[in-house]
């Protein structure tokens, strides 16, 4: 009867994926990789097994056969047109890395279903190849990751049901398994996103900035920067024309066709070799949409050279939602007003300089609840949000704008200004930069106003046991793990090494880097929860947010009320003074 594994790989190939055998976890003392680094393998469990994996992939179940039959390697499938994978087949795969990331791939791809897998905390989503996707190997935006297989790079994913060096098992997404659903064709929505971000990506990287460069020869370009070459190069010819023609005339054909013949002509002159012909065109009406949004964005910002900043009775006839694009109406609307500082006229150069907030918005640190969590009131709203949250502008707008029902919209950019920049603030060492930009963004005023709120009386209780439960684990599945051991001999791993629960519920003793030094250990023949205080208090800090901290003897008080008492160890890993409790009285009750 074919294995698990061998039946996943025949899977993949019978729907004309490539496949590749890829180094799996071993887990025993300690988790490692089946390749020669065992442990200090960077890459435990993701890395192919074969030089060369790209052109030795294969969906001929004959070979997979002799791979996979009673082995225990992950699989991988190739990615792209490499090694002469045709368009038919070829696939791409698109991973969300970030809680963001998922949020755009729901918002993109929803209405197009597609086979699907889940890798520890993210989710695959495999599509049809497009020619219209840029020519690189991988391309992350905004925590979505698209693996297209492009530049002549090898590119794979780890695919079901290959194993996670955590343990867990790669799987598919109900209903989204290969043979339930087909692998869709990528929308061609996507594909003008995914290009208009990589677009705006390469465009302000480093290199050459401006066409000069390519009306004599220089140094050839050669692969993998001609693409970023070529895309500047057509950035540069657009700003020229708009400074000589005006933005109406991107649409000219004659003026389009110069362009083009420009691009060609320096693709000839200076990349070594030339790219082919299609892939300048792309590169050529890439460029033009991208130059077109971003010379739009500083022709608005010129006509608009004085930005009201505290009236909220400015008008303005621009486009809006709100029928009111000034800043200073804007903040209005938000709750949100700036106070001038009389050291400074108004008038002086930059009209973006902000001198003090005034907000009615108010931020409470509810102090003992399940996660920490933070009150952000918002004019009438209402939004909880943890410390990491409050650092990323993008997620409390969103929030926002869900909880107001999309009445206030955040992440708005007026000329000057952007949300990320108000939320944050600027900071520069310059004496103009210091003069005129701000110093302390809004979520700093918000933070050094907030209040403490408690939130019940047992909540504290309730919190320390829960960051107990995270440092040291499931002490129950320990607890039954360590009946259902093996026979070992208990004086060897007294105190030397916390217990973890693993794959198939077998019992790990290790301790790795990164992991606290509370655990549950084994002392006198019994199971203790041995716990550092010093790590339940960072734990909790940081849960609470940075201005609230619990004191000692408060902690102490709690350990005490969950049962918990005082010792200190002379010897190994938790040698020093410890809280301990032990877990259950007879640790070989119901061996047999």
């Amino acid at each position: 009867m074919p294995s698990e594994t061998e039946t996943g790989a025949m899977l993949l190939a019978e729907h004309g994926l490539y496949v590749l055998r890829v180094h799996h976890p071993v887990f025993s003392e300690s988790v490692r990789c089946s390749c020669s680094k065992g442990g200090r393998c960077p890459a435990i469990g993701k890395h192919p097994v074969d030089q060369g994996w790209g052109k030795s992939a294969t969906k001929d179940p004959e070979i997979l056969n002799q791979w996979f039959s009673g082995s225990r390697w992950n699989m991988g499938i190739v990615l792209g047109l490499g090694h002469g994978i045709d368009v038919e087949s070829a696939v791409i795969d698109i991973e969300n890395d970030t809680e963001e990331g998922g949020l755009i791939a729901e918002e993109k791809l929803s209405d197009h279903p597609t086979v699907s897998w889940t890798s520890n905390k993210s989710t695959h989503r495999l599509y049809r190849w497009h020619p219209g996707l840029p020519d690189v190997a991988n391309l992350t935006i905004n925590g979505l990751e698209v693996r297209i297989g492009g530049a002549g790079k090898e590119t794979q994913s780890i695919a079901p049901p290959s194993q996670h060096e955590n343990g867990k098992f790669y799987d598919w997404v109900p209903g989204r398994k290969l043979g339930e659903i087909e692998i869709a064709e990528l929308p061609e929505h996507f594909v003008e996103w995914v290009n208009a971000n990589y677009t705006e990506q390469q465009s302000k990287g480093p290199g050459l900035g401006t066409h000069a460069a390519f009306r004599t020869i220089g140094e050839k370009v050669t692969s993998p920067g001609r693409n970023n070459a070529m895309l500047r190069f057509a950035n540069g010819v657009w700003r020229e024309i708009w400074q000589i023609h005006g933005i109406n005339s991107f649409d000219e054909p004659e003026v389009e066709s110069n362009v083009l013949s420009r691009l060609l002509g320096a693709n000839l002159l200076t990349c070594e070799p030339p790219l082919p012909t299609a892939e300048i065109e792309t590169i050529f009406i890439n460029s033009r949409n991208f130059m077109f949004g971003e010379l739009q964005k500083e022709a608005a910002q010129k006509r608009q050279s004085v930005m009201e900043l505290t009236n909220p009775e400015s008008t303005d006839d621009g486009d809006s939602e709100t029928g009111d694009r000034t800043f200073g109406s804007f903040l209005s609307a938000i709750s949100v007003k700036l106070e001038s500082d009389p050291r400074f006229d108004p008038a002086d150069e930059m009209p973006d300089r902000i001198d003090q907030w005034m907000c009615d918005w108010k931020l409470s640190y509810l102090k003992m609840t399940d996660r920490g969590t933070h009150l952000l009131k918002l004019c009438d709203t209402e939004i909880y949000l943890t410390e990491a949250e409050l650092d990323r502008p993008l997620t409390v707008a969103r929030k926002v704008y869900q909880a107001t029902n999309g009445r206030i919209r955040l992440d708005r950019t007026f000329p000057y200004w952007s949300w990320r920049e108000m939320w944050l603030g600027r900071s520069g060492k310059s004496e103009k930069s210091k003069k005129n930009g701000i110093t302390r963004g809004l979520r700093e005023w918000i933070e050094n106003t907030a209040e403490t709120q408690e939130s019940g009386e047992n909540g504290l209780m309730g919190m320390v046991s829960e960051t107990i439960s995270m440092l040291i684990g499931a002490t129950e599945q320990i607890a039954k793990a360590w009946q259902n051991r093996p026979p070992i001999e208990m004086q060897d791993i007294e105190l030397q090494d916390r217990m973890k629960v693993g794959p198939q519920n077998a019992l790990i003793m290790q301790w790795q880097e990164g992991d606290s030094n509370s655990g549950v250990y084994l002392w006198k023949n019994d199971l203790w929860e041995i716990i550092l205080l010093a790590e339940v208090s960072r734990v909790l800090a940081n849960n609470w947010g940075r201005n609230q901290q619990v004191g000692s003897k408060e902690l102490s008080d709690v350990m005490q009320q969950l049962g918990y008492q005082k010792k200190e160890f002379k010897r190994g890993r938790v040698q020093g003074r410890r809280w301990i409790r032990k877990v259950q009285d007879d640790v070989d009750e119901g061996r047999e």
